[in-house]
């Protein structure tokens, strides 16, 4: 008999394990306490971005580079075994500046090409950057930085093909359901009621707080919009002292425009000095954003622990996936890989055991060669 499997939370983790634990040949169960394509999710309110050279840039783990191409590798592979257009993951992201800031761009290449030159990095000059970005003749810069293994997934398609990949297999989805107790062994769905599983994983990002250690919200804010005039293929960052901003194609003149983090974890709606400095960095990125309609105005928490690194801690023998930060959609094939390896007891790389915690202790503090 099928061993059985409960997946607690229906976002982009929840999703890819519960296909993966059911190609595996588990009997899966996939709860949520909204509905599918539900905005308080917090993969719909994320850009999509898969940029692992500058999240290895901005965050203090340098692992993050390794960990976040081998996690984008894997998302081609996903996406062809579940019948997923691989044209949803596009490479290439343009990191530009203004004549005022154009330290901070040769910082930032001087930091990739040190610390990383696996990634890449080539300063185009305006000729090379409008053959790479046709769309920036209309633009105000000479100059970008390009890194071509960065890039970004169109977010809501490939939620949506995850959704119907489910649909079509023998998962059982349970939603919207609200799931009040987890145990190792079963999981409490109202006052009195309780399902028994062989394995329980839970993949609640930010709404696991009160079962997580650490777990704390960092709160993010975009905009998405709709600007015809636009038409940018590539996803842009745009480096700034105070208002470093980015913008992402969504497909059909749509874009997403956002902000890195700020550590909170209110859910108010988005402020008007926050939609304006949005906005305003925008429109000085591509004169084109003037005549754009604002679609929506979200915000949500993305769950983060101490370390800003994604994990898979067991404990008290629930598989809690959790901690994906800014880098929900980067990090999630990989930490779902993480968790098939480890419930096979296949053997994991250093940078991998670096993602397991059991019982508050983290894997490779328990191996000894890398002590």
């Amino acid at each position: 008999m099928s061993q059985r499997a409960a997946v607690v939370g229906a976002g982009v983790l929840g999703r890819l394990l519960a296909l993966q634990l059911h190609r595996c040949g588990w009997d899966v169960t996939i709860y949520d306490r909204v509905g599918w394509d539900s905005r308080a999710a917090c993969s719909f309110a994320a850009a999509g971005l898969l940029t692992p050279a500058l999240e290895a840039v901005h965050n203090t783990e340098p692992r993050i580079f390794a960990l976040g191409m081998q996690s984008t590798d894997l998302w081609h592979e996903l996406l062809q075994v579940h019948h997923i257009n691989t044209t949803r993951v596009r490479r290439g992201t343009l990191h530009v500046a203004h004549s005022g800031d154009t330290a901070l761009l040769a910082e930032l290449q001087q930091k990739l090409t040190r610390r990383f030159p696996a990634a890449e990095p080539r300063l185009l000059d305006y000729a090379h950057l409008c053959v790479v970005e046709p769309a920036f003749a209309a633009a105000s810069f000479r100059q970008a930085l390009y890194l071509p293994h960065d890039g970004y997934i169109l977010n809501h398609e490939v939620l949506a093909g995850l959704r119907c990949a489910i649909e079509q297999s023998a998962i059982t989805c349970r939603m919207p359901l609200a799931v009040t107790e987890l145990q190792a062994d079963r999981i409490g769905v109202g006052k009195e009621k309780s399902e028994t599983y062989d394995r329980v994983f839970d993949c609640r990002g930010f709404n696991a707080q009160t079962d997580v250690k650490d777990l704390r919200g960092v709160r993010g804010e975009l905009v998405e919009v709709i600007a015809p005039e636009v038409n940018l293929q590539h996803a842009v960052h745009l480096v700034h002292g105070r208002y470093p901003i980015y913008i992402v194609p969504r497909g059909d003149n749509r874009y997403a425009i956002g902000a890195t983090q700020i550590e909170s974890e209110s859910l108010a709606p988005v402020s008007v000095k926050s939609a304006m400095e949005l906005l305003s960095a925008a429109y000085s990125v591509h004169p084109g954003f003037r005549y754009a309609n604002i679609e929506n105005l979200v915000t949500n928490c993305r769950p983060a622990l101490s370390d800003n690194l994604p994990r898979l801690m067991i404990d008290d023998g629930v598989w809690r996936l959790n901690g994906l930060f800014r880098y929900g959609f980067l990090m999630a094939p990989l930490l779902v890989a993480v968790t098939l390896k480890t419930l096979r007891d296949e053997p994991l790389s250093e940078n991998e055991l670096r993602l397991v915690t059991r019982e508050g202790i983290k894997d490779w503090e328990r191996d000894p060669q890398w002590n």
